[in-house]
């Protein structure tokens, strides 16, 4: 007789899965997994087409249609694409997640108060408008008809920091000439910025203009 027997211990399989289990699990993971992996690149893709080229979505489905002209909202995987498109007003495209708001209203600001912000932090004040629908009062210095495009400015004493503000305009929208040297509102998206050099001043462009 045995004075010591191991005994068997049914606790050591407690925590392991049958086999036919662990390959359920496995097969979830690996769905899981392949589902993220579509997300990101479909998100990827769509990011730079919306942000980068201006079109598309091309993996997000139209929802809703305002009507102010056209406006289009897409929603994709996570996302959520804004294509305004206001008969005399917005016109850029926004993506953000499920939660980003239709927003048409503009925000107004003086061309001095741009001036001394891309004097004092250039890069800030581009990170902090780019992509910002503004309506900006100022006198309307030149137009050229070839390029379509018209420019407002700010000029200090000493030209400084003097600001020209370039409004290329919007689809089907056409400079006119005869309004030059009087007071207008310009509507648009700011889209880039150069800093001055020798020869020209700081310069902010607006897309997707309008002049009133």
């Amino acid at each position: 007789m045995k004075l010591f027997e191991k005994k068997n211990n049914d606790t050591d399989n407690d925590f392991k899965l049958p086999s036919n289990n662990k390959k359920i699990v496995v097969n979830i993971l690996n769905v899981l997994v392949v589902i993220i992996i579509i997300v990101a690149i479909v998100n990827t893709i769509d990011s730079i087409c919306v942000k980068k080229y201006n079109k598309g979505p091309y993996f997000a489905i139209p929802l809703t249609t305002y009507n102010d002209g056209g406006t289009k909202v897409y929603y994709g995987l996570g996302y959520k694409v804004i294509k305004y498109h206001q008969t005399q007003g917005r016109r850029d495209t926004q993506m953000g997640g499920w939660f980003l708001n239709y927003s048409a209203s503009p925000t107004s600001v003086e061309p001095i108060d741009l001036a001394l912000e891309f004097r004092d932090n250039p890069d800030d004040s581009y990170k902090k408008y780019k992509g910002r629908f503004l309506k900006i009062s100022a006198k309307l210095e030149e137009v050229d008809l070839d390029a379509n495009e018209a420019t407002v400015k700010y000029t200090d004493k000493d030209k400084k920091y003097t600001l020209e503000i370039i409004c290329k305009m919007a689809e089907g929208e056409d400079v006119i000439n005869n309004i030059v040297g009087t007071d207008v509102v310009v509507l648009g998206t700011v889209d880039t910025y150069s800093v001055q050099t020798k020869t020209s001043p700081n310069r902010l462009i607006i897309k997707d203009a309008f002049i009133g």
